[in-house]
């Protein structure tokens, strides 16, 4: 994935949190978190929280210029590290033609609705 697909993700994200936040708060100030309560958790495949979905036939398509980006969250799981994830892949064009597909792993703990990134496997064309 290049520099501009993220900038573009992490914009979305951030408008995203926070139109949720500014909507849950009502204006007030929403709380940081600084720690993840990881011995709590029991990382699962699917869930979701206000600014992140993690279940399966889930898909945002985001156009812009030149470039359309298709994240798409799969049915496939797989292992990593001894954590089962679920695979999200993305799909990245330019001028029209197919640029990169990225498949991305990820779990969420359901206690605390935190999403955990594993790594990806990518492939340019």
């Amino acid at each position: 994935m290049n520099r501009h697909t993220v900038q573009t993700i992490l914009a979305t994200v951030a408008i995203l949190a926070f139109s949720t936040a500014w909507g849950q708060s009502k204006g007030k100030k929403s709380e940081w978190q600084d720690e993840f309560a990881l011995s709590s958790c029991n990382l699962a495949t699917t869930g979701s929280n206000p600014y992140f979905v993690l279940e399966p036939g889930f898909q945002l398509v985001l156009e812009g210029g030149d470039t359309k980006l298709q994240i798409t969250v799969l049915s496939q799981t797989k292992t990593i590290d001894g954590v089962n994830t679920r695979v999200v892949e993305e799909k990245e064009w330019k001028d029209g033609k197919l640029y990169e597909i990225a498949r991305n792993y990820f779990a969420i703990c359901p206690q605390t609705k935190d999403v955990f990134y594993f790594g990806e496997d990518v492939e340019f064309y």
